[in-house]
């Protein structure tokens, strides 16, 4: 009976009588028996499978030299029982025997560090043994190092070249790639036409970054004209295949109405889905929903549950909205000191609100040491940002002389930054600068224009200072 040399080839359906063959052969020293074996024990085709069994025959046969064995083995030790040290061993024999799956795999342990210090130059040099025999894997594997300068020197040409390779014989991952390259022109000319025409040819092979893709470039109209229907369709695609970021994509689409329905509940679906796979920004769009009740019932303990995961990650609107949680008690116990902690975490990003927050909490010492030269601090980098609070309140501790050197004029400055984006508290107490000459030239007319701004937004002050300049004005109600 004639024994197939590929392990894949054997067929899977054996009769009692052939297995007794191999077994016999196997016993005797065949080491092609024995690789098939340990074939049929690892894979559990008509033996029951059983991986000690499989690792016995395949070692007798390695013993012996079988090729074929040592790189099975070796992914037995490799995958199986998670030994990358044995594995590399066999692969190292096998590649000497110019296996070119073990180059391969001899590769992604050094990329990876498995069993070996990783080393991309050494995976760099075994692939390109596998690559110019028209492995695709390895081409695209080069091609990554190459773009990214892993062990190679960084060369976008080469990484082009690489990734055209494999796409020519249809490697959707491939085609993705160069089809970025295109789309960012690194390596090739920038051209949206090739970026779309490479994205489709691996979306129409079901590859979700490229469908991902494909869905961005529609929602911009980069390359294609604009239709957020046909991005939607193309997030739908990768989002059914479980891709995290078009399902993203996705659920903003339906919770927007952009080119679907719009559906809270439908969105929320799809926000459950990335959030469960570590997506923050669907975690922290979640939480959002929980905390609002749009699409699911309002619950702010699960909104608290999913801002803290999303925080985790670094997420900056999320720290800032558990901290506010933290600040108001909603769906944790009240404590200030833990949101100045998740205020501090977000402020430190950069993000405006938590900065302006943060400010406020010094100044009143709550959960922090009282310092109004800390909030200033903070108001500062708020303000600059273009936070209308934070501008009105560092006006404030300039006009009061608080954390900085009392100065009318810097404290007509922020009111004038914060009136100029129609905060009425900021309108009504720069009408009063104005109207005393404090940082500004007097002008009672200003006063009234700033005065009413804030009345019609239905400020009771400025509408009882208004009525009182007008009584001792009445020209100024023209």
């Amino acid at each position: 009976m004639g024994i197939e040399r590929e392990a894949g080839m054997l067929r899977k359906s054996l009769s009692a009588s052939e297995i007794s063959f191999l077994e016999q052969e196997a016993e005797s020293g065949n080491a092609e028996a024995q690789f098939h074996l340990g074939f049929l024990y690892e894979k559990g085709h008509v033996l029951p499978q059983d991986y000690a069994k499989a690792e016995a025959f395949y070692q007798k046969a390695v013993d012996q030299g079988h090729v074929n064995a040592q790189y099975n083995l070796g992914v037995l030790y490799a995958h199986g029982m998670g030994n990358y040290v044995k594995a590399l061993a066999l692969w190292e024999k096998a590649a000497a025997q110019g296996d070119l799956k073990a180059f391969s795999s001899l590769g992604f342990l050094y990329a990876n560090g498995q069993g070996v210090s990783q080393n991309y130059g050494k995976a760099a040099e075994f692939w390109e043994k596998v690559a110019e025999k028209g492995d695709v894997q390895a081409q695209l594997n080069l091609g990554l190092l190459y773009e990214n300068g892993d062990g190679v020197p960084q060369s976008y040409s080469k990484a082009a070249d690489f990734y055209q390779k494999a796409s020519d014989q249809a490697y959707a991952p491939a085609q993705f790639n160069l089809g970025r390259l295109y789309h960012e022109g690194k390596g090739v000319p920038q051209n949206e036409t090739d970026a779309v025409a490479f994205y489709e040819r691996a979306a129409r092979q079901n590859y979700p970054q490229a469908q991902y893709h494909l869905g961005l470039l529609y929602d911009n109209g980069e390359g294609v004209p604009q239709s957020a229907s046909q991005a939607a369709e193309y997030y739908q695609k990768a989002a059914e295949q479980g891709y995290a970021k078009a399902q993203y994509n996705l659920a903003i689409a339906y919770d927007n109405g952009d080119g679907v329905p719009q559906s809270h509940a439908i969105a929320v679906e799809w926000l459950e889905k990335a959030a469960q796979q570590g997506h923050a920004l669907a975690q922290h769009n979640l939480a959002l929903s929980y905390e609002n009740g749009e699409g699911v019932l309002q619950n702010s303990e699960k909104a608290a549950e999913l801002y803290q995961k999303a925080a985790n990650q670094g997420y900056a609107p999320a720290q800032y909205n558990l901290g506010l949680l933290y600040a108001k008690g909603e769906g944790v116990p009240q404590n200030e000191v833990k949101a100045a902690e998740f205020y501090l975490l977000a402020a430190r990003q950069g993000d405006a609100e938590a900065q302006s927050n943060l400010g406020l909490l010094y100044e009143n010492g709550r959960g922090v040491p009282q310092s109004h030269e800390k909030a200033v601090e903070w108001y500062q980098k708020a303000a600059e940002q273009g936070d209308v609070e934070a501008q009105y309140n560092l006006a404030l501790s300039y006009e009061n002389g608080e954390g900085v050197p009392q100065s009318h004029e810097k404290a007509a400055e922020f009111y004038q930054l914060a009136a100029d984006q129609g905060y009425a508290p900021a309108q009504y107490n720069l009408g009063f600068a104005y109207q005393n000459g404090d940082g500004v030239p007097q002008d009672s007319e200003k006063a009234a224009e700033l005065w009413k701004e804030a009345a019609d937004q239905g400020d009771e002050d400025a509408q009882a200072a208004l009525s009182e300049l007008y009584m001792a004005h009445p020209e100024l109600r023209d």
